[in-house]
């Protein structure tokens, strides 16, 4: 049964950054108008009480100066003396100049509770405590009812009660309200907007990565890195490590695409002189001991010298795999020198060794000790080898400002100019049968190249024929 796979794509990282943004800016906002709005609603409310305790303080001033019972006649004329209305005016709405806004209104009742003064149009008696909210026709509002007491007597002489319907704040909270509506909304589609901009801009170098990485993925063998950013920030770092691991991941591609050729073209020869041996012992030379023997040897020759080839070549590509740590290690050099040159002494002692040293004792240079005498064993190997009659070799050591300088100098049979620049490939050999003959096959100088150049050194050649050859490396110092 095969499986379904989903190829839906989603939103795109930019539009959900943007979602995500204009969500959170609303919610702060939203809090803060609603802190705001509550706040502003309070102080408005508190307002409105205050006015109406002002109205209460004056208009209780005035009544409590008689000793009896309120009438019309007396509200009438208590208030006239205090000239806060004029006798000739009709109706208590005149307590308007009190109460500083229309919307509150004043009543005054007797001890019995029947309306002798209003300045609305129908005043009714309500219970309510000192600044209780009610819903006087069906509104929010405030009311309170206060007991008028004579100054003289200490008796109850009427009831003051004040109602506020707060036409003046519910227009404010309303307004108020519709302009925090409007402010989120138009804050929430400009914060989208912005940080869609914003987004898109910053998410651009990641979309360039996922561009890349698709066409790699589609041809890894295309030769396409990822174009530089210049954000001097973590995407800029990310381009730089991506584009690195894109470079090591090439060459490793390379090398073990390198490989397998090298494989299928050097095996091919000791392969066909294997099998024609087997052939020729199947067919007739079996019961030839002579024969027997010699296709024995030529072949058990032939493996060996697969089996060489077959580690040479892995240790071309592991120096072409270097482990990052080896990067950081530093090596004494005189010490591997003189170690390497006594272990050549050891086992060709016919050949006369000299080092000409001119390092201080404890100069360090930045490779690692197992590669660097690696590289000497190489280029010490191949003086010996293609030594003639002069059986000596120089090791000239010296160094400067910057780096270490080895010279390994024979003076044997030469390179030809024509050669020089061709010696370091893969299986170059100069003279083919006769390096066969010695053993070589032609991947040493290969070896030593790959080393040097992951460590950012150099490798250099120069040669005469029937003089002999000076091979060089320049190693960076600590």
């Amino acid at each position: 049964m095969k499986q379904k796979v989903n190829n839906k794509k989603g939103l795109s990282l930019s539009i959900k950054w943007a979602f995500a943004s204009s969500i959170f800016i609303f919610i702060i906002l939203s809090i803060f108008a609603t802190i705001t709005y509550r706040s502003a609603l309070n102080l408005i409310i508190i307002e409105e009480q205050q006015k109406i305790k002002r109205a209460i303080i004056k208009v209780q001033r005035c009544l409590r100066k008689t000793d009896s019972e309120l009438t019309n006649e007396k509200i009438v004329n208590l208030l006239s003396v205090e000239g806060l209305i004029t006798k000739n005016q009709a109706k208590i709405n005149r307590f308007v100049s009190i109460v500083e806004q229309p919307s509150i209104t004043i009543d005054i009742f007797n001890t019995k509770k029947k309306i002798l003064y209003t300045s609305g149009k129908n005043a009714v008696w309500q219970k309510g405590k000192k600044n209780s909210p009610f819903l006087p026709f069906n509104k929010n509002g405030l009311l309170v009812t206060k007991k008028l007491i004579s100054h003289k007597t200490k008796k109850v002489i009427g009831y003051l009660q004040v109602s506020n319907q707060l036409s003046s704040f519910y227009d404010i909270r309303n307004g108020l309200l519709i302009a925090l509506v409007i402010l989120e909304i138009t804050v929430l589609l400009l914060s989208g907007i912005l940080g869609y901009i914003l987004s898109s801009r910053f998410l651009k170098p990641i979309r360039i990565l996922r561009d890349t990485m698709e066409i790699i993925s589609q041809d890894p063998q295309k030769d396409l890195q990822m174009e530089r950013i210049k954000t001097k920030d973590e995407l800029e770092d990310l381009s730089k490590i991506f584009n690195k691991m894109l470079k090591r991941i090439r060459s490793y591609i390379k090398q073990q695409e390198q490989f397998v050729a090298d494989v299928s073209h050097e095996l091919r020869t000791p392969v066909a002189i294997i099998q024609g041996q087997l052939n020729m012992l199947n067919r007739w030379g079996k019961d030839d001991p002579k024969v027997l023997e010699e296709a024995l040897q030529a072949s058990l020759k032939e493996s060996k010298r697969m089996k060489n080839l077959i580690q040479e070549m892995l240790k071309l590509t592991r120096a072409g795999q270097l482990d990052a740590h080896y990067l950081k290690e530093v090596t004494k050099i005189k010490t591997i020198l003189i170690q390497t040159i006594n272990n050549f002494s050891m086992l060709y002692p016919e050949f006369q060794l000299n080092l000409i040293d001119k390092l201080k004792e404890n100069t360090k240079a930045k490779i690692y000790r197992n590669h660097l005498e690696q590289i000497i064993i190489i280029l010490l190997d191949n003086a010996i080898k293609y030594s003639t009659n002069k059986q000596q070799i120089d090791i000239i050591v010296k160094e400067d400002n910057k780096e270490v300088e080895i010279s390994i100098c024979d003076y044997g049979e030469g390179i030809a100019k024509d050669d020089l620049d061709k010696i370091f490939n893969r299986f170059y050999r100069v003279d083919k049968a006769r390096a066969r003959k010695k053993g070589g096959n032609g991947l040493g100088l290969s070896i030593a190249k790959q080393l040097m150049e992951n460590y950012n050194g150099k490798i250099a050649v120069k040669s005469k024929i029937n003089q002999g050859t000076e091979f060089s490396i320049s190693i960076p110092k600590k």
